[in-house]
């Protein structure tokens, strides 16, 4: 059964995500228009799953399921480097949840990097009825599913 997202659960959401999702590796992000699923893949291989379909309507946090040469098969999909979330915010009118992507440099401590771009912004709209999630970087849309 789909959810109906108000701008309270939409706070607590965006407060209960970054709780449990700030300062973690995000490794791939993959948009599926025939689906309308947008899948976002941790270190460990948890994924955070948004189902936008109005007849789905879920996000799940699912375990890792797949051993990291078998999820690397994939590729990272939309997502143009591995990235820390660096926040999740509810947007103004609490009608959208924003996930702050800060990129991450290569090497053996696997640091975020200093702000020498914008960080990508994984946006989710959860208008009443129609759902969308979009990556923009520095300002420009990479990537959408409606």
């Amino acid at each position: 059964m789909a959810i109906r997202y108000d701008s309270v659960l939409v706070g607590a959401l965006a407060g209960e995500l970054a709780r449990k999702l700030v300062g973690c590796r995000l490794e791939e992000l993959h948009f599926e228009p025939e689906t309308r699923q947008v899948s976002a893949v941790f270190n460990g291989g948890e994924q955070l799953v948004w189902m936008l379909h109005p007849s789905a309507g879920q996000v799940l946090l699912l375990p890792g399921a797949l051993d990291r040469k078998a999820r690397r098969a994939r590729g990272r999909g939309v997502l143009r480097s591995a990235a820390h979330v660096a926040d999740v915010t509810a947007g103004p009118d609490e009608r959208r949840i924003e996930f702050h992507l800060a990129p991450v440099e290569r090497s053996s401590v696997d640091l975020p990097l200093p702000p020498c771009r914008e960080p990508d912004v994984l946006m989710v709209e959860l208008h009443t009825n129609q759902w969308n999630a979009l990556l923009v970087s520095e300002g420009v849309i990479r990537a959408v599913v409606w």
